[in-house]
């Protein structure tokens, strides 16, 4: 998946949790609202039950009570509810409600600091007197609540399940589109050797054989090619003093991490350390190592560099990224030398690819300019190569015509 498919794919699951979330508030504030203009009708249809059952018993008796609170039971709009007289309160229920606070009277009362309940009270005249009506009647039902949560998680459930869906189709269209540019590229790369081997003229005249050499002169010829072999190439892929890649290896490497960046479209940095005054031997250099292989992640993406310096590539890391990073970086290579009463000092060169098409080398030549400036530097060692675009697209102009001439 390339840079483009992946912000595609936050950018969507975004929108559908937020469209979630927005239903669920919507969703909740729309029942709430709905509800409280009914709810003094629901009280009014309340006081009126009261008064038919205070004309029926006494509402200070226990049948009164207890017929009460049958139809409050099966009323799920009332919270809580409190009958008073000009004395005191003789009806509360539930008893066990929180909603009830003691007055200084000694009496219950209701406290409601929620917007999912609405107090109502009101004074209804009886035969036996005038009562005081208070009860707290809820805004929403739990059935409605519960409504709403399921339907949101319907939501997120359909969307989580989309987006799997589409991120397995973006991980197959990306394959494919990957294979099919290889094709592609092996394609043309076909086609051209073609063209080239039709165009090469054919030799007419036999090349004359060699002539043989003397027995001496041969072997001394191969004793200095194996010498030349051996001095050049090195034995491994990594050091084994190290344990990180040959700096013979560092410039093919970084052109296939510039390939690869650019075809994803990410950038990428390239640090040069330069250690001086540090043994190889020494245990102060084998920390040092440890704490490259910590910052870097992975050792075939740091390099032996110079006599005892070292080159790292980090993918998908910005300029700014780059100079956080390298700050720690030398923060703790000071704290090792400290710790080791070392008199080695360092220096940090780094530059990024910043959407360019550039080589290796030319990466490469930009972090060693940073390196050795960085060396000259007395508080803060690290030196960024800042990319002039203008000048960029001046040597790609150059670079074109001289590949067109």
């Amino acid at each position: 998946m390339n840079t483009k498919s992946f912000r595609f794919f936050v950018i969507f699951i975004l929108i559908i949790f937020l469209a979630a979330v927005a239903y669920f508030v919507f969703g909740i504030f729309h029942t709430i609202s709905a509800n409280s203009t009914i709810l003094h009708d629901r009280y009014s249809v309340l006081t009126s039950k009261i008064i038919s059952l205070a004309d029926e018993t006494s509402p200070f008796s226990v049948p009164f009570s207890n017929q009460l609170e049958a139809d409050l039971s099966e009323n799920p709009y009332i919270s809580c509810i409190t009958l008073s007289d000009s004395n005191s309160a003789f009806f509360a229920w539930p008893a066990d409600s929180s909603h009830f606070v003691i007055n200084q009277s000694g009496n219950p009362e209701i406290s409601v600091s929620t917007p999912t309940l609405k107090t109502f009270s009101d004074i209804i005249h009886t035969s036996y007197g005038d009562i005081t009506v208070t009860a707290a009647l809820n805004t929403i039902l739990k059935s409605e609540f519960y409504t709403v949560c399921s339907r949101t998680f319907i939501i997120v459930l359909a969307g989580t399940v989309f987006d799997f869906l589409l991120l397995i189709y973006l991980a197959l269209f990306t394959q494919s589109s990957a294979k099919e540019m290889n094709k592609t590229l092996e394609d043309i790369e076909e086609e051209i050797n073609t063209i080239a081997g039709k165009s090469e003229p054919k030799e007419t005249a036999q090349p004359k054989a060699a002539e043989p050499k003397p027995a001496e002169e041969k072997k001394t010829v191969e004793k200095e090619d194996d010498e030349q072999t051996d001095s050049s190439d090195p034995a491994g892929l990594f050091s084994e003093k190290s344990g990180f890649g040959w700096e013979s290896y560092l410039e093919p490497r970084l052109d296939a991490e510039l390939i690869r960046a650019a075809s994803n479209e990410m950038d990428l940095s390239l640090f040069i350390i330069n250690i001086q005054d540090i043994d190889k031997d020494s245990p102060v250099f084998n920390a040092v190592c440890e704490t490259m292989l910590e910052f870097f992640q992975y050792k075939d993406m740091v390099f032996e560099y110079g006599e005892s310096g070292f080159a790292g590539i980090l993918v998908n890391t910005n300029i700014d990224g780059a100079m956080a990073a390298s700050e720690l970086l030398y923060t703790n290579l000071k704290d090792i030398f400290n710790e080791y009463e070392c008199n080695a000092s360092c220096g940090i060169g780094l530059t990024t690819r910043s959407l360019r098409l550039i080589t290796g080398a030319r990466l490469l030549n930009e972090a060693k300019k940073a390196a050795e400036k960085a060396m000259g530097e007395k508080t803060l060692p690290i030196v960024a190569f800042r990319v002039n675009h203008e000048k960029s697209k001046q040597y790609l102009a150059e670079s074109a015509e001289r590949f067109v001439g």
